[in-house]
């Protein structure tokens, strides 16, 4: 009978759904995060140092992280609750209040700036968690949330103290705050799988995102300025969202249970950062060295892609064969681009070939007689 009950439980939990201020979170989110991070770009130059790399990475992730707590928050605690929604609003307000109070400043001055703002969300997420470890009954629930309290209090104090202090010790902190909230939670996946999160909700809200993210380069990059080359910019873009969401809706098991989530969102971070280094980028491709970091930015985004293969339906996990496939199409594809004076029509092609690989891939696995 507690197998039978435990099974109903968890189909149940694969049919949540998406309320609609989860939605306005995620897209409001997404684009304040790809701007942010465009802004940040923006303010690099040679004499930062291997520093500003380092500053760059640990505010990323430390960004990305918030989103993602938040999500698995309402995940395992998913109802449409008035508790929920006033945080999300909260973090909403925080993130309109970063986008617009944060320019081209002097990267000293910006580099705090975010820092208060990150220590802000940082702290809502811990009142948050605390709140829900008192109000909640269930012990199992109680044991997930009380880690989190400290993981969250921890990055919020580690976050405080790069503000106040001054670099390399800032650094320091915020390395603190890195490690405390994006490597702790593996640490303690055996206490999340008590709850599993409701995996098919994670896939949904990080295809969101990621759209959201899309999004915002459209917008950036297509509707308030018109780029040289527009055209072929803009269907290498299309393109990259076709294989995103082939990779999502065809490939993707929605029905997978007793997940921790933790490896899903780890890929999720490389597909969103090759996103924000394209919006970065696609305006000055035309500079030899921001075509490069282009190239690098779907580089990240096809491994993110790919690293998701796990999650795969049976019958549809790539075997190491077809990574090495993509891997040289790209590889190619890359060198010839260069070669031939920084070429976007020959990326655009490699970009179209690893796509007719999916495809054959596909067919072959759907057809084996083929």
């Amino acid at each position: 009978m507690k197998g039978a009950a435990m099974n109903n439980s968890s189909n149940k939990t694969l049919k949540k759904e998406i309320n609609i201020t989860e939605l306005l979170y995620d897209f409001i989110f997404s684009f304040a995060f790809c701007n942010i991070f465009n802004i940040i770009l923006g303010n690099y130059n040679s004499s930062l140092g291997f520093n500003f790399f380092l500053s760059f990475l640990f505010i990323f992730i430390i960004f990305v992280n918030t989103w993602n707590i938040e999500m698995i928050h309402i995940n395992r605690y998913g109802k449409n609750s008035l508790f929920n929604i006033v945080f999300m609003i909260i973090q909403i307000c925080v993130l309109i209040i970063t986008l617009n109070n944060i320019d081209t400043y002097h990267w000293d001055i910006l580099y705090k700036n975010l820092i208060l703002y990150l220590t802000v969300l940082s702290f809502i997420l811990t009142v948050q968690h605390t709140i829900q470890y008192f109000i909640v009954t269930d012990l199992i629930e109680k044991k997930i949330t009380e880690p989190f309290i400290y993981i969250l209090g921890g990055r919020t104090f580690g976050l405080f103290l790069g503000i106040i202090l001054p670099q390399p010790y800032s650094l320091l902190f915020i390395m603190i705050g890195f490690f405390t909230s994006w490597l702790l939670p593996s640490f303690i996946s055996r206490s999340l799988h008590a709850k599993t999160i409701i995996f098919s909700h994670v896939v949904k809200r990080c295809f969101i995102f990621t759209t959201g993210l899309f999004s915002s380069i459209i917008i950036n990059n297509f509707i308030t300025t018109v780029p040289k080359n527009w055209f072929i910019i803009f269907v290498n873009i299309a393109l990259l969202y076709l294989f995103y969401q082939i990779n999502i809706e065809r490939f993707i098991d929605f029905s997978l249970t007793n997940q921790s989530g933790n490896s899903y969102l780890y890929h999720n971070y490389f597909i969103i950062l090759g996103l924000c280094i394209i919006n970065f980028t696609l305006p000055k491709l035309t500079e030899n060295k921001l075509f490069l970091l282009f190239i690098t930015g779907v580089f990240f985004f096809l491994i993110g892609n790919l690293w998701q293969n796990q999650y795969n339906k049976k019958g549809y996990k790539y075997s190491k064969y077809f990574f090495a496939i993509i891997f040289l199409i790209f590889l190619l594809g890359s060198l010839l681009s260069i070669i031939l004076n920084y070429s976007l029509i020959v990326i655009l092609l490699t970009i179209i070939f690893i796509l007719l690989s999916y495809f054959i891939f596909n067919i072959k696995r759907t057809n084996p007689k083929l």
